[in-house]
């Protein structure tokens, strides 16, 4: 089960802020992308946040964070982005979104540098923003000859809104490249940032700037979703877009035409991905009854049980392939009471050990290696 995280008071900043949310019963309920984690929260030590406040913060998640592909408790980097409102000068939105990698956007960039428009790139952003974060909300819009883009997450009541208004502006610096000198934005709108930041934030985006909106948003010139991406390869977006598909229904995250059972699997993998495979909590995330989510994994052909067994193997999978991962930490991770019982889940599921699926792994790489 994911670990209560205390967070300390201060008498200025934000902390009181976190503390009322979880008083109130804002504890994370989905996960976001590894890579957006780490970079988020590489940035806050190098701002002087401490270790052990980062630990804190991750709880026995510290050890998921070298893992690819893994998903990660989606309140810690809103706890960081609290945090850094205090530890540096400049606005902590502006400041990340300079210092962030493009692969803090978990690879969606990719794909959109492939699109044959801005549209279309907004697009495939927006229908695949659950491999970022399976809570971020990211929508595309349009009013007339307006057209907006918008993100927002149910943890932005925890740090104002200050992680969503990062992602949107990184969004805004990676479009820079893939459109050459076409002038794009005509506004940004952000929630979090008071007003006498406006100077900052209006020299680096070279666009109106305005503060206090409910939702943090791109707004665009009439006719820039027609504005063509200057790196378009119809066969590489349409190899991306399969991709990322392919990437959200391993996730659990996208099941077209199941009838509610994408919505099931999606609560196993929020779960799985810190350590929660109990049903209670499977129910509370997918807001279904157990007598419905048994009617409809039936339907399906399958139970509950075997749905969940089969977000463990994923999830045992990934571990293993981490060699600084005991399988005794693995299997702890996975809910088992020791060892014995989690090496024989294992050799049930594949019919070879946690060991032989390293060893496996070790001579597929041996093969796959430069020379």
């Amino acid at each position: 089960m994911p670990q209560d995280r205390t967070i300390g008071a201060r008498s200025q900043g934000g902390y009181r802020l976190a503390e009322a949310a979880y008083a109130g019963g804002a504890s994370s309920l989905g996960s976001y992308h590894v890579d957006l984690v780490a970079s988020v929260l590489g940035i806050a030590l190098q701002s002087g946040v401490s270790q052990v406040e980062v630990e804190t913060w991750l709880g026995p998640q510290v050890a998921m964070l070298g893992l690819p592909g893994a998903r990660l408790a989606d309140d810690v980097p809103h706890l960081a982005l609290l945090r850094l409102a205090d530890a540096i000068p400049s606005p902590a939105p502006l400041h990340l979104a300079i210092a962030l990698p493009n692969t803090a956007l978990g690879g969606l960039v990719h794909g959109m540098q492939f699109a044959p428009d801005l549209g279309a790139a907004l697009d495939f952003l927006a229908r695949n923003a659950a491999i970022l974060g399976d809570r971020l909300s990211i929508t595309r819009s349009e009013t007339g000859t307006a057209a907006k883009l918008a993100i927002a997450h149910p943890n932005d009541a925890l740090d104002a809104g200050r992680l969503s208004s990062t992602l949107l502006l990184l969004v805004a610096r990676a479009l820079k490249p893939l459109l050459g000198d076409a002038h794009v934005l005509a506004g940004v709108t952000l929630r979090d940032e008071v007003g006498d930041r406006k100077t900052a934030y209006g020299a680096a985006l070279g666009c109106a700037i305005s503060f206090g909106a409910p939702v943090s948003m791109l707004v665009f010139r009439s006719g820039a979703m027609q504005a063509p991406i200057l790196s378009a390869q119809p066969a590489f977006f349409a190899s991306a877009t399969a991709h990322a598909t392919r990437m959200l229904e391993g996730l659990g995250l996208a099941a077209p035409g199941d009838g509610g059972l994408g919505l099931l699997r999606r609560a196993i993998a929020t779960g799985a991905a810190t350590g929660d495979f109990g049903v209670a909590g499977i129910l509370h995330r997918s807001r279904l009854s157990r007598r419905t989510a048994q009617r409809l994994t039936a339907r399906h052909g399958t139970t509950l049980g075997a749905l969940i067994e089969e977000a463990r193997l994923a999830r045992a999978k990934l571990l293993l392939s981490d060699r600084g991962m005991s399988i005794e930490r693995a299997a702890q991770f996975l809910g088992y009471s020791d060892d014995r019982a989690f090496r024989r889940a294992f050799k049930r599921w594949t019919g070879q050990s946690p060991a032989g699926f390293r060893r496996g792994l070790k001579a597929r790489g041996r093969q796959t290696g430069p020379g």
